[in-house]
Order: structure tokens, then sequence, then C-alpha cells
């Protein structure tokens, strides 16, 4: 039996192949042998997705993809590295460390070596320290040392990234209220506040989609800024997963981080807090117990009606 599978399986690709020749156009012929390198091992990941890539009509289509813009991006880097000279400029900027540094600053610099070696300290955290102990000694750091240092940051982020399971996201965010104390631009920087607190300079970060916002200009203005907001509540309410600006991957890790309302250990200092004060306990205020026992007392409890259409979670 295996052997007919394996007879009917050769068959099946040779016709397939038949069919790719009569039908695929120059261009998909090259990129399925493009793909079929890759799958053979003849290229590496990096090529394979720099072939996708060039595939696109604008970069801006590819910086939309922040995860694969980002890959690329170290991958050139990597492309681009001397290895043997960064070799040579470590030794170097180590060397001069040692010059500038204290006895105690160096005994941290061996403790952070020795861990970095262990695999106990990560490639941002050490390399990180290692900027900045350059910085306060009055150290530059060579153009390829600085290269090296985005290149090693880049693959640790990536890395942590697919080590944990990931999921495709889309992120809304909806505010309405009474004229009388709607705003939306308070809603609108007290948001961004909060995305701001997750933005790097170097790596991935949350943007607002422009074109999925209310307003609207020219003809029909008041009509169409009332079709586009039944349009978004109709999207949050069935969380589609298609509509609007296009999705992006997060793991467990950021999920979680992402889900973290600020606390007294979380800080997130560009999201303003409501003031309140501190006040007494009213006179009045019911207490258990008393020459009958313990009782339960039952207060009544006035809730706000919660929002019609929207999901229950």
């Amino acid at each position: 039996k295996s052997e007919e599978v394996k007879k009917w399986l050769e068959a099946a690709g040779s016709m397939i192949e038949g069919l790719k020749t009569r039908i695929y156009n120059d261009e998909m012929r090259a990129l399925d042998q493009e793909r079929k390198s890759y799958e053979n091992g003849e290229k590496k990941m990096g090529e394979w997705i720099q072939v996708l890539a060039n595939g696109f009509s604008s970069k801006d289509q590819v910086e939309k993809m922040a995860n694969v813009s980002k890959y690329i991006k170290i991958y050139e880097l990597e492309k681009g590295l001397n290895f043997k000279k960064v070799e040579e400029e470590q030794r170097k900027l180590l060397y001069g460390l040692s010059r500038n540094l204290n006895r105690e600053e160096l005994v941290e610099l061996v403790e952070d070596s020795i861990a970095y070696r262990l695999g106990r300290m990560g490639y941002g955290e050490f390399y990180g320290a290692i900027k900045e102990r350059c910085h306060k000694a009055g150290i530059s750091i060579s153009r390829e040392m600085d290269q090296y240092i985005s290149y090693v940051m880049g693959v640790e982020a990536i890395e942590l990234k697919i080590a944990k399971v990931a999921f495709n996201v889309r992120l809304r965010a909806i505010y309405w209220g009474k004229n009388e104390v709607y705003n939306n631009h308070r809603f609108l920087s007290h948001f961004h506040g909060y995305l701001k607190q997750f933005q790097s300079m170097d790596l991935n970060s949350f943007s607002r989609n422009q074109r999925t916002k209310t307003g609207t200009d020219y003809f029909f203005v008041r009509l169409r800024n009332k079709a586009r907001r039944r349009k978004i509540i109709k999207n949050y309410q069935a969380r589609e997963n298609t509509a609007g600006a296009n999705g992006f991957v997060l793991n467990t890790e950021e999920l979680a981080t992402l889900w973290h309302f600020p606390t007294a250990g979380v800080r997130a200092p560009l999201v303003s807090q409501v003031a309140s004060k501190r006040s007494e306990p009213p006179a009045t205020l019911p207490v258990e117990g008393g020459q009958s026992g313990p009782t339960r007392m039952h207060t009544p409890v006035r809730r706000a009606p919660a929002p019609v259409g929207l999901p229950s979670e």
C-alpha cells in the first residue's frame, strides 16, 4: 500500500507541475521556484522573506506588517555586520572600560559577563548595561559595535516573542457619553497616553489607524458619521476580525501586559488619574453583630444600565 501511495503522490505531483507550466506566468513560476529552494533548505528564511517582500508594489505595504518589517531590518543588519571586526571592537571596548571603571564597577561588569555567558542575562540587558557604562565613562561606541548591539537586541526581541503562544489581534476603542459630558479629545489623549507607555523607538509600537475614525469631510458629513459609528459598533459587537485596520500578532505575555491596567506597582505616568480624597465612614453605616448575634445586612445596590447591544464579556 505504501508503494501505491508513493506512486499516486508522484503522479499527482507531475500533474500539478504540468498545470503550473500551463497556468503560471513567468513571475509566478519564479516565485514557485524560490519557494522550492526554501523548502529544500537551499535558501535561508531571511532570503525567502525578502523575496516575498519584494513582490509588493510599495514598501508601505510591507511596513504595515510590523513583525515582517522588523525581521527584514534585523536580517539586513546581520548581512551588513563584519563579525570579526565586531569582536575586535568588543575587546577594545572592554579594555577601555577596565581602564576607566573603579573596582566596584569592574566587579559588577564581571558578574554581568558571567551571568550573560551562563544564559542568566539576555542580550538586551547585558549590552544595555554596557552602553550605560560607556556613557558614564565617556567611552564612544563605534558604528559597527552600535549596529551589533541593535542587531542582538532585535534578535532577542524576536526570540522572546516566538517563545510563547501568539494570537491574531485587533485593538478597538469605543467612547460615547451624553452631550453635556462628551469630550472625545480628552478620551483620545488619555487612551494614546495609555498606549505610549508600550512604545519603543527601536522595536514595534502601537499606532492609530486614521481610516477607521468617525470624522468625515465634504458631502453628507452628518449621515456618513452616523453610518461610520454604526459600523464600528457592529464590528465591535461581532468581534469582527476582517473589518477595519490590519491586525497584528501578540503573544500571551504581550496580551497580559496590555490588559494589566496601572496599579500601585505598575506605573503609567501618561494616564491621568481621577482625583479623590479620604473621609471617615458615615455614622449610620450598618455593622454586623449585636445582642442577637451576627446578622447579615442586605443593602439594595443600584447599578447603571449596561449599554444596549454590547457583549457581556
